[in-house]
Protein backbone atom coordinates (compact mmCIF):
# COMPACT_ATOMS: atom_id res chain seq x y z
CA UNK A 1 0.00 0.00 0.00
CA UNK A 2 1.34 3.40 -0.94
CA UNK A 3 0.93 6.19 1.54
CA UNK A 4 2.21 9.74 1.13
CA UNK A 5 1.36 11.77 4.18
CA UNK A 6 1.26 15.54 4.53
CA UNK A 7 1.47 16.87 8.11
CA UNK A 8 0.81 20.34 9.40
CA UNK A 9 2.48 22.27 12.21
CA UNK A 10 0.89 25.55 13.31
CA UNK A 11 3.05 28.17 14.99
CA UNK A 12 2.22 31.59 16.38
CA UNK A 13 4.02 34.10 14.19
CA UNK A 14 4.61 37.79 14.49
CA UNK A 15 3.35 40.08 11.67
CA UNK A 16 6.86 40.51 10.29
CA UNK A 17 7.03 36.75 9.63
CA UNK A 18 3.68 36.47 7.92
CA UNK A 19 5.25 36.12 4.47
CA UNK A 20 7.68 33.33 5.36
CA UNK A 21 7.10 29.80 4.06
CA UNK A 22 5.40 26.51 4.85
CA UNK A 23 7.32 23.30 5.54
CA UNK A 24 5.67 20.30 3.87
CA UNK A 25 6.85 16.84 4.95
CA UNK A 26 6.02 14.13 2.41
CA UNK A 27 6.00 10.65 3.94
CA UNK A 28 5.77 7.33 2.09
CA UNK A 29 4.22 4.77 4.42
CA UNK A 30 3.97 1.89 1.97
CA UNK A 31 6.03 -1.02 0.73
CA UNK A 32 6.95 0.45 -2.66
CA UNK A 33 8.26 3.74 -4.02
CA UNK A 34 6.05 6.67 -5.03
CA UNK A 35 6.62 9.82 -7.07
CA UNK A 36 5.06 12.86 -5.34
CA UNK A 37 4.28 15.90 -7.51
CA UNK A 38 3.66 19.51 -6.43
CA UNK A 39 1.49 21.39 -8.95
CA UNK A 40 0.26 25.01 -9.01
CA UNK A 41 -3.43 25.70 -9.65
CA UNK A 42 -3.40 29.52 -9.47
CA UNK A 43 -4.87 31.28 -12.51
CA UNK A 44 -6.32 27.92 -13.61
CA UNK A 45 -8.25 25.43 -11.52
CA UNK A 46 -8.19 28.07 -8.79
CA UNK A 47 -9.61 31.52 -9.59
CA UNK A 48 -6.97 33.01 -7.32
CA UNK A 49 -4.27 34.59 -9.42
CA UNK A 50 -2.32 37.78 -8.65
CA UNK A 51 -2.51 37.27 -4.89
CA UNK A 52 -1.36 33.62 -5.01
CA UNK A 53 2.22 32.32 -5.20
CA UNK A 54 3.70 29.61 -7.42
CA UNK A 55 5.95 26.73 -6.38
CA UNK A 56 9.20 27.20 -8.32
CA UNK A 57 11.64 24.89 -6.50
CA UNK A 58 12.63 21.40 -7.63
CA UNK A 59 10.04 18.65 -7.50
CA UNK A 60 10.32 16.18 -4.60
CA UNK A 61 12.48 13.10 -4.93
CA UNK A 62 11.02 9.70 -5.68
CA UNK A 63 10.32 8.36 -2.21
CA UNK A 64 11.27 4.80 -1.33
CA UNK A 65 9.13 2.78 1.06
CA UNK A 66 9.22 4.41 4.50
CA UNK A 67 11.12 7.47 3.25
CA UNK A 68 10.20 11.12 3.76
CA UNK A 69 11.24 14.51 2.42
CA UNK A 70 10.61 18.06 3.62
CA UNK A 71 10.09 20.78 1.02
CA UNK A 72 9.55 24.52 1.41
CA UNK A 73 6.28 25.87 -0.02
CA UNK A 74 5.66 29.62 -0.59
CA UNK A 75 3.53 31.33 2.02
CA UNK A 76 0.67 32.14 -0.37
CA UNK A 77 0.77 28.97 -2.47
CA UNK A 78 -2.36 27.55 -4.12
CA UNK A 79 -2.00 24.06 -5.56
CA UNK A 80 -2.11 20.28 -5.37
CA UNK A 81 0.07 17.40 -4.24
CA UNK A 82 -0.47 13.91 -5.67
CA UNK A 83 1.36 10.69 -6.53
CA UNK A 84 2.20 10.38 -10.24
CA UNK A 85 1.41 6.83 -11.37
CA UNK A 86 2.18 7.42 -15.06
CA UNK A 87 -1.38 8.24 -16.01
CA UNK A 88 -2.06 11.39 -13.97
CA UNK A 89 -2.17 14.69 -15.83
CA UNK A 90 0.32 17.49 -15.15
CA UNK A 91 -2.04 18.95 -12.54
CA UNK A 92 -3.13 15.54 -11.25
CA UNK A 93 -6.03 15.06 -13.65
CA UNK A 94 -7.63 11.58 -13.44
CA UNK A 95 -6.05 11.01 -10.03
CA UNK A 96 -6.68 11.49 -6.32
CA UNK A 97 -5.40 14.83 -5.01
CA UNK A 98 -4.60 16.80 -1.89
CA UNK A 99 -5.51 20.48 -2.44
CA UNK A 100 -4.28 23.57 -0.59
CA UNK A 101 -5.34 27.24 -0.53
CA UNK A 102 -2.64 28.93 1.53
CA UNK A 103 -3.13 32.49 0.28
CA UNK A 104 -6.23 33.07 2.42
CA UNK A 105 -4.71 32.75 5.87
CA UNK A 106 -5.55 35.72 8.07
CA UNK A 107 -7.49 36.23 11.28
CA UNK A 108 -10.82 36.20 9.44
CA UNK A 109 -10.19 33.75 6.58
CA UNK A 110 -8.40 30.50 7.54
CA UNK A 111 -6.14 28.63 5.16
CA UNK A 112 -7.84 25.55 3.79
CA UNK A 113 -7.02 22.06 2.56
CA UNK A 114 -8.98 19.06 1.28
CA UNK A 115 -8.84 15.69 -0.49
CA UNK A 116 -10.42 15.46 -3.94
CA UNK A 117 -11.31 12.39 -6.00
CA UNK A 118 -13.50 14.37 -8.41
CA UNK A 119 -11.30 13.67 -11.44
CA UNK A 120 -10.65 10.05 -10.51
CA UNK A 121 -9.81 7.81 -7.54
CA UNK A 122 -6.33 6.26 -7.57
CA UNK A 123 -4.89 6.48 -4.05
CA UNK A 124 -5.84 6.62 -0.41
CA UNK A 125 -4.91 10.04 0.99
CA UNK A 126 -4.36 11.73 4.33
CA UNK A 127 -3.48 15.28 5.39
CA UNK A 128 -2.19 15.81 8.93
CA UNK A 129 -2.02 19.16 10.71
CA UNK A 130 -0.61 19.74 14.18
CA UNK A 131 -3.33 21.54 16.09
CA UNK A 132 -5.78 21.21 13.20
CA UNK A 133 -8.05 18.44 11.97
CA UNK A 134 -6.63 15.41 10.16
CA UNK A 135 -8.55 14.35 7.06
CA UNK A 136 -8.31 10.83 5.62
CA UNK A 137 -9.84 9.03 2.63
CA UNK A 138 -8.93 5.34 2.27
CA UNK A 139 -11.36 4.20 -0.45
CA UNK A 140 -13.58 5.49 -3.22
CA UNK A 141 -16.62 5.47 -0.92
CA UNK A 142 -15.07 7.41 1.98
CA UNK A 143 -17.88 10.00 1.87
CA UNK A 144 -18.18 13.78 1.65
CA UNK A 145 -16.96 14.33 5.19
CA UNK A 146 -13.56 12.98 4.09
CA UNK A 147 -13.19 13.84 0.38
CA UNK A 148 -14.92 15.09 -2.74
CA UNK A 149 -16.21 11.89 -4.44
CA UNK A 150 -15.58 11.00 -8.10
CA UNK A 151 -17.53 13.10 -10.56
CA UNK A 152 -19.26 15.22 -7.90
CA UNK A 153 -19.17 18.83 -9.06
CA UNK A 154 -21.69 19.94 -6.44
CA UNK A 155 -19.00 20.46 -3.80
CA UNK A 156 -20.86 17.90 -1.68
CA UNK A 157 -23.48 20.60 -1.27
CA UNK A 158 -21.61 22.54 1.39
CA UNK A 159 -17.89 21.90 0.78
CA UNK A 160 -17.85 19.55 3.78
CA UNK A 161 -14.53 17.91 2.70
CA UNK A 162 -12.67 21.23 3.25
CA UNK A 163 -10.72 21.80 6.48
CA UNK A 164 -9.52 25.17 7.79
CA UNK A 165 -6.42 25.86 9.84
CA UNK A 166 -6.00 29.47 10.90
CA UNK A 167 -3.42 31.99 9.78
CA UNK A 168 0.36 31.86 9.67
CA UNK A 169 2.97 29.64 8.03
CA UNK A 170 1.67 26.13 8.64
CA UNK A 171 3.80 23.01 8.12
CA UNK A 172 1.88 20.23 6.36
CA UNK A 173 2.44 16.49 6.05
CA UNK A 174 0.44 14.71 3.18
CA UNK A 175 0.11 10.88 2.76
CA UNK A 176 -0.83 8.88 -0.37
CA UNK A 177 -1.73 5.16 -0.47
CA UNK A 178 -2.62 2.91 -3.40
CA UNK A 179 -5.73 0.85 -2.56
CA UNK A 180 -4.80 -1.96 -4.99
CA UNK A 181 -1.38 -3.16 -3.77
CA UNK A 182 -1.24 -6.12 -6.19
CA UNK A 183 -1.99 -4.05 -9.27
CA UNK A 184 -0.20 -1.18 -10.93
CA UNK A 185 -3.07 1.25 -10.24
CA UNK A 186 -6.79 1.75 -10.24
CA UNK A 187 -8.77 4.60 -11.77
CA UNK A 188 -12.42 5.40 -11.10
CA UNK A 189 -14.19 7.53 -13.70
CA UNK A 190 -17.93 8.26 -13.61
CA UNK A 191 -19.89 8.64 -16.85
CA UNK A 192 -23.52 8.92 -17.90
CA UNK A 193 -24.04 5.17 -17.56
CA UNK A 194 -22.52 4.76 -14.10
CA UNK A 195 -18.96 4.37 -12.87
CA UNK A 196 -16.07 2.79 -14.77
CA UNK A 197 -13.34 1.22 -12.62
CA UNK A 198 -10.15 0.33 -14.48
CA UNK A 199 -7.47 -1.94 -12.98
CA UNK A 200 -4.09 -1.73 -14.73
CA UNK A 201 -2.11 -4.98 -14.70
CA UNK A 202 1.01 -3.50 -16.23
CA UNK A 203 2.81 -2.81 -19.48
CA UNK A 204 4.28 -5.54 -21.66
CA UNK A 205 6.51 -5.61 -24.72
CA UNK A 206 5.24 -7.66 -27.65
CA UNK A 207 7.39 -8.32 -30.72
CA UNK A 208 6.29 -7.18 -34.16
CA UNK A 209 6.98 -9.25 -37.28
CA UNK A 210 7.30 -12.53 -35.32
CA UNK A 211 10.38 -11.47 -33.36
CA UNK A 212 11.00 -13.11 -29.96
CA UNK A 213 10.33 -11.16 -26.73
CA UNK A 214 13.08 -8.89 -25.48
CA UNK A 215 15.17 -10.40 -22.70
CA UNK A 216 13.65 -9.61 -19.31
CA UNK A 217 10.37 -8.38 -20.85
CA UNK A 218 7.83 -11.23 -20.92
CA UNK A 219 4.70 -10.97 -23.07
CA UNK A 220 1.31 -10.40 -21.43
CA UNK A 221 0.18 -13.34 -19.26
CA UNK A 222 -2.27 -15.86 -20.71
CA UNK A 223 -4.51 -15.52 -17.64
CA UNK A 224 -5.39 -12.60 -15.37
CA UNK A 225 -6.57 -12.80 -11.75
CA UNK A 226 -9.70 -10.80 -10.97
CA UNK A 227 -8.87 -8.27 -8.22
CA UNK A 228 -11.06 -7.93 -5.14
CA UNK A 229 -13.89 -5.51 -5.89
CA UNK A 230 -15.68 -5.68 -2.54
CA UNK A 231 -16.57 -2.15 -1.50
CA UNK A 232 -15.93 -0.88 -5.01
CA UNK A 233 -18.98 -2.11 -6.86
CA UNK A 234 -22.26 -2.37 -4.94
CA UNK A 235 -25.76 -2.79 -6.34
CA UNK A 236 -26.91 -2.79 -9.95
CA UNK A 237 -25.29 -4.71 -12.79
CA UNK A 238 -21.60 -5.39 -13.27
CA UNK A 239 -20.11 -5.45 -16.78
CA UNK A 240 -16.58 -6.78 -17.16
CA UNK A 241 -14.11 -6.53 -20.03
CA UNK A 242 -10.38 -7.13 -20.37
CA UNK A 243 -8.80 -4.52 -22.63
CA UNK A 244 -5.37 -4.55 -24.26
CA UNK A 245 -4.13 -1.40 -25.95
CA UNK A 246 -1.04 -1.31 -28.15
CA UNK A 247 1.27 1.56 -28.98
CA UNK A 248 2.95 0.91 -32.33
CA UNK A 249 5.21 3.92 -31.84
CA UNK A 250 7.25 2.75 -28.86
CA UNK A 251 8.90 5.11 -26.36
CA UNK A 252 12.48 6.09 -27.02
CA UNK A 253 13.85 3.30 -24.81
CA UNK A 254 11.96 0.56 -26.75
CA UNK A 255 13.33 -0.75 -30.07
CA UNK A 256 11.12 0.23 -33.05
CA UNK A 257 10.40 -3.41 -33.97
CA UNK A 258 8.51 -3.90 -30.72
CA UNK A 259 5.10 -2.64 -29.62
CA UNK A 260 4.22 -1.56 -26.07
CA UNK A 261 0.94 -3.03 -24.80
CA UNK A 262 -0.98 -2.24 -21.62
CA UNK A 263 -3.39 -4.76 -20.16
CA UNK A 264 -6.27 -3.61 -17.98
CA UNK A 265 -9.53 -4.87 -16.49
CA UNK A 266 -12.53 -2.58 -16.95
CA UNK A 267 -15.59 -2.79 -14.69
CA UNK A 268 -18.76 -0.81 -15.26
Amino acid sequence: MKLLQVSLLVAALSPMLSHAAHQFTLINRCTSAITPVIADTRCGYSPRCSDAASYTAAQPNRLAAGASQTVTIPSRWVGRIFAQNGRCGAKGESCSLTEFNLDSGDFFTPQSYDISNIQGFTQSLQINANGCETVTCRNVDCGCRSAYPPGDLSGCGNDSPVRACGAGDIAFSPAIAAPSPNLEARQVQPNQHGTIITFFFGSFLEPNFGLPPLSGNPPPPSTLTLPTVDGVVSGGKLYLAVVETANTCPPRNVPPQYALTKTSLVLQ
